[in-house]
């Protein structure tokens, strides 16, 4: 695979410069679609070099995904014939990994996922993959991940589909599900370690599952993977179960990520696996994803549906701790459409908490009910629970729940008068939620920090905060970073 200035140059050599310039749109998709395949840029240069009739949008077209536009009657230039012999040059296991790699989904893959989809060890698969990079048939990218371009995946799908039969691929599959499926809870346990834990089946034999070192490695590795595509094939190949449980592995670092509009395409294809199945509590799981996807995207009525939703699934299961989490949820968006009814909800997820045993969701709730407290004006007891909670949480080493105690704690100073101690709160409050990837929430304290530095009439600091808040949101793809730049803009424009 040539860098692309070299496959743009190759191009160029055969269709001439001029020509390049005159349809510049055309030439990068060539150039894009021929995955800069110095054989596919060569055939398509090649047919349009003596048909100078043709415009550059015919060699996009075919430059078309698959390989019949790269068929030729002469076995040297056609691209069949000439990764067949590249194949046929390696050896069994090499070659049965290739046939593996052509998946409908494509394959960008860590080592980890290689080695589970052909149930190699690690070190063999890396050897394996080595051997498929030197005869150019994947690429090796820094990190140990391995790409193929489609015209490629197309060719190691053919292959595969003369070669294997369908339990080989089937179970190739499996295996592969099982390793994210593992490996997503794993990196989410690393990244929120307070989570409740899923009980999930062993992994198949063969099967690798990634170890993290840190949040900051599994948020690399959930970054790094398309959930979207291994959903989709999931779903295709019938593993419904595997389809939900991905969902639910990818949801808490999504929540605080985003994008949120692929969040809710991605739950909606995790609950139709979780209503095939029959399983209402994974349902109920999928519509809270579903409910606080919608929050972050300002759709208040729909997230009530989807809490609404998941309460009423929670009433045939005894799972006070996941109803809880329900119920703190709800809170948000029902303050907003129907006032009044928030407080219950807080002091019935305590409740539920308290029942389960549950140490660190009882601090937690207890923040969220002193929070709506504090917006009647209860602000001594609110001020009180809040300074109990932050301690609590911060002995269990919950960032993000302490950073939402500090937030709560200076919204409580700065109704009490308290400006400068509420302020250094926000600060405390924005570095917490920030140090563990909730930069959502983190955003929304820098807003509120801003606020209060603006009304004293400190229109700098009021700008710093605004202009992290932004940072924050555009780090999640929210839209209220343009908002708060506009806030931002106005106040310097003063």
């Amino acid at each position: 695979m040539l860098p692309e200035d070299d496959a743009r140059l190759l191009l160029s050599e055969r269709l001439g410069a001029s020509r390049l310039r005159a349809e510049p749109d055309a030439a990068e998709q060539a150039i894009r679609r021929c995955g800069r395949l110095p054989l596919a840029l060569a055939i398509v240069g090649a047919r349009l070099s003596c048909r100078t009739d043709l415009s550059l949008s015919d060699a996009a077209d075919l430059a078309r995904p698959g390989l019949e536009p790269f068929a030729h009657e002469d076995p040297a230039i056609d691209l069949r014939e000439v990764l067949g012999r590249s194949y046929r040059d390696l050896p069994e296991p090499a070659a049965r990994l290739f046939r593996l790699l052509g998946r409908d989904s494509g394959a960008h893959l860590p080592l980890a996922a290689v080695s589970s989809l052909a149930a190699l060890p690690v070190p063999v698969a890396r050897e394996t993959v080595t051997r498929l990079d030197h005869a150019n048939l994947v690429e090796l990218r820094m990190g140990g991940r391995l790409r193929l371009h489609d015209l490629l995946r197309e060719y190691a799908a053919e292959r595969s589909r003369d070669t294997d039969d369908q339990p080989v691929r089937q179970a190739a599959t499996r295996r592969l599900l099982d390793h994210y499926v593992h490996t997503a809870a794993a990196a989410s346990a690393a990244c929120h370690p307070h989570r409740e834990n899923m009980p999930l089946d062993p992994p198949r034999s063969g099967v690798i599952v990634q170890a993290f070192a840190g949040p900051a490695q599994a948020t690399r590795w959930f970054v790094a993977e398309s959930l979207p595509a291994l959903l989709a094939e999931a779903v295709a190949t019938g593993l419904d179960r595997h389809a939900w449980l991905l969902g639910w592995g990818f949801s808490d670092f999504g929540q605080r990520r985003g994008p949120w509009t692929e969040i809710l395409d991605v739950q909606e294809v995790a609950l139709g696996a979780a209503e095939r199945l029959g399983d209402g509590l994974a349902a109920a799981r999928c519509h809270n994803s579903l409910a606080r996807a919608h929050l972050r995207l300002g759709h208040d009525g729909d997230a009530v549906t989807h809490f609404e939703r998941a309460l009423r699934l929670h009433a045939d299961f005894d799972e006070p701790v996941l109803e809880a989490h329900v119920h703190l949820g709800l809170t948000v968006p029902l303050s907003r459409i129907r006032p009044g009814r928030e407080l219950g909800h807080a002091v019935r997820a305590m409740e539920l908490f308290r029942q389960a045993g549950d140490a660190i969701g009882k601090p937690r709730a207890l923040i969220n009910t002193s929070w709506w407290r504090a917006k009647r004006g209860e602000y001594e007891q609110t001020l009180e629970e809040s300074r109990r909670s932050q301690r609590l949480l911060a002995e269990f080493g919950s960032a993000q729940g302490e950073g939402h105690a500090w937030d709560s704690i200076a919204y409580v100073l700065n109704a009490l008068g308290e400006h400068a101690q509420a302020d250094e709160c926000h600060e405390r409050a924005a570095d917490l939620l920030q140090s563990c990837d909730d930069l959502h929430a983190a955003a929304e304290t820098l807003v509120r920090l801003g606020e209060t530095q603006a009304e004293a009439s400190n229109a700098e600091a009021a700008y710093d905060a605004w202009k992290r808040a932004i940072e924050c949101y555009e780090a999640v793809g929210d839209a209220n970073a343009t908002k708060i730049r506009q806030r931002a803009q106005a106040l310097r424009n003063r």
